[in-house]
């Protein structure tokens, strides 16, 4: 599914570059007295952890994703994570950020998105 630029909210997953990405902002910018204006999205690599700040004609259409949030519970921490889906019982490696690497141990649950067979843990869950 596409969306044009100026009508992209903060918080969606859009692909970029063969990417998935997450818009923290979405901003009108006038580049000139006799051109245009442009959107900005300023947006974070999901996967990645890069920041780009990208200047759109505001009717270029984007691919919004459909990323889903997913419940797991740790299997195994060492080099990475080992989680199991709490749905389907799958097992499956997946990646965290090393400040919540840290917090995390065998047991917790966690959430999680999937994205081409790449899984990154979000958050802890109480």
């Amino acid at each position: 599914m596409s969306e044009e630029v100026k009508h992209i909210r903060s918080g969606v997953y859009i692909l970029y570059k063969g990417q998935p990405f997450q818009v923290k902002k979405n901003q009108i910018v006038v580049t000139g007295t006799h051109s245009h204006t442009k959107n900005r999205l300023d947006m974070k690599g999901v996967f990645s952890d890069q920041n780009e700040s990208i200047v759109f004609p505001p009717h270029e259409r984007l691919e919004i994703l459909d990323i889903m949030r997913k419940k797991a519970q740790i299997i195994s921490k060492s080099a990475g994570l080992q989680i199991m889906d709490l749905v389907s019982y799958e097992t499956v490696d997946a990646e965290a950020d090393d400040e919540l690497m840290s917090e995390l141990s065998e047991g917790d649950e966690v959430t999680y998105i999937e994205f081409n067979n790449a899984r990154k843990v979000l958050e802890k869950r109480s």
